[in-house]
């Protein structure tokens, strides 16, 4: 597992002030004045920090911070040594032990009387602890002695491959690939170019990334509107779009054209079912004004026979004129109704004819704006393409190497050889990842037929 610290110079520097935390243990002999009150110096060094001082017997183990920062080769550590003295009932400073040791490349540290120490993978607490415990051991000494460590100086970061500057970088807690590339003096090709025409050149690669942005989101909402006009259910990019900040920032880029296209076919969808309910609710309207209509038009057949039987019966004198009259009156009614059934029947198929086109209609219009934008999209795109391919053939005749040309087609990779686990392992580094001191870093520019 890759190693990620905060590099905190400040962790061992705390300890230097806090060095009299520890006490003798029970029982030690203690100063004390005149009158039998403890000694102001012994209470004052009874009340001071617990961090990062190592004393007293026996040692406890020190929690590990998350990601706190391991000693590594080629590393100065800075130790702090007081011994107990048993006569005063105090801690004194041991001068012979207090200095600076480098770590050596395997990882060790040679300190007087506690003899040879591996200090490569332990944090400043365990170092200290660790020297703590070896010079307690060797001295023999009931209260093992107080030590402090911090680090002054780490190992250098070594730079190859692709750069203006191979060799070593000053490391710094913290640094990141992106930070080594850049004190690295960035890609190679910067150092032929013509010093009198760097700046401009500079702008001109600026220009060339912001456009090269700017087709990698055109490339991906054609992909996109080519999709809506095409009625295809689910967006899928090709690998050839990649912005140029990284995967990180191609996936958010993608993210957000899928995003629109998932929002936009659901408004659709949404819109059509609302169509369709409608048109089935209009159906189901026809169906009872049907079934209504077949039963006036029942009623009709029954009252217009009523209606002949009272026209014979007045002919023959056995029925007044009235009668007839009533009935004649209730056929009309009922041939009203007849109409106004047939005419309600007529409006509602008329209603789902026209569900039917808005529905077709919403699906052409959607179609023709999705293919007016892929318009728009593709002419933004030959734009683009145009300006950088102008861009490129200034910077071409400005004598920049071609490498340095079409940073949208250049994939630079970072990769790193580290010392882990007692062997060396070799891992692709993002830009934004973290270095560690000892690391190799090797940059490399692929060209596209490389890429291929």
């Amino acid at each position: 597992m890759m190693r990620r610290f905060e590099g905190q110079v400040s962790l061992g520097v705390a300890t230097l002030f806090l060095i009299g935390s520890a006490l003798p243990p029970a029982g030690a002999p203690r100063a004390q004045t005149e009158t039998g009150e403890t000694s102001p110096a012994v209470a004052a060094q009874a009340t001071t920090g617990r961090i990062a001082t190592v004393s007293a017997a026996p040692v406890q183990p020190v929690a590990a911070q998350p990601q706190a920062y391991r000693v590594g080769p080629n590393d100065v550590v800075r130790l702090r040594v007081l011994a107990w003295r048993d006569a005063e009932g105090r801690f004194d400073a041991w001068p012979a032990l207090t200095g600076e040791y480098p770590v050596s490349p395997s990882g060790t540290v040679s300190v007087p009387i506690a003899g040879l120490i591996q200090a490569a993978g332990l944090t400043v607490e365990e170092l200290a602890a660790r020297v703590s415990e070896k010079l307690q051991a060797q001295i023999r000494a009931t209260v093992a002695p107080a030590t402090a460590a911090d680090i002054i100086a780490y190992g250098p970061v070594y730079m190859l491959g692709d750069v203006q500057r191979v060799g070593q970088v000053v490391f710094t807690p913290g640094m990141t690939v992106m930070q080594a590339y850049a004190l690295a003096g960035g890609p190679a090709g910067l150092a032929t170019a013509n010093p009198g025409l760097l700046r401009q050149t500079m702008r001109d690669l600026g220009e060339i990334r912001t456009l090269t942005m700017a087709l990698a989101r055109a490339r991906a909402r054609e992909v996109r509107l080519q999709a809506e006009v095409r009625g295809i259910a689910t967006l899928v990019f090709p690998a050839t779009i990649r912005h140029p900040d990284g995967p990180e920032a191609t996936q958010q880029m993608l993210n957000e054209e899928s995003a629109i296209f998932e929002a936009r076919k659901q408004a659709l969808a949404l819109e059509l079912e609302n169509l369709s309910e409608l048109q089935g609710q209009l159906e189901t309207e026809v169906e009872i004004l049907g079934a209504k209509l077949g039963g006036q038009e029942e009623q009709i057949r029954i009252v217009r026979e009523a209606l002949g039987n009272i026209e014979s019966l007045v002919r023959k004198g056995l029925a007044r004129s009235p009668q007839l009259v009533n009935s004649q009156r209730a056929l009309i009614e009922l041939e009203g109704r007849e109409l106004d059934l047939q005419t309600a029947i007529f409006r509602s198929r008329q209603r789902i004819s026209e569900a039917e086109r808005d529905m077709v209609a919403l699906r052409a219009r959607r179609e023709t704006e999705s293919t007016r934008e892929l318009q728009v999209e593709r002419a933004r795109i030959e734009q683009i393409l145009e300006n950088l391919g102008t861009l490129k053939a200034m910077l071409s005749e400005s004598g920049v190497p071609e490498p340095m040309l079409d940073e949208d087609d250049i994939e630079t990779v970072f990769s790193v050889l580290r010392q882990q686990d007692g062997g060396t392992v070799e891992q692709t580094l993002e830009p934004a990842d973290r270095l560690l001191p000892g690391d190799v870093l090797t940059v490399t520019r692929l060209l596209p037929e490389e890429i291929r």
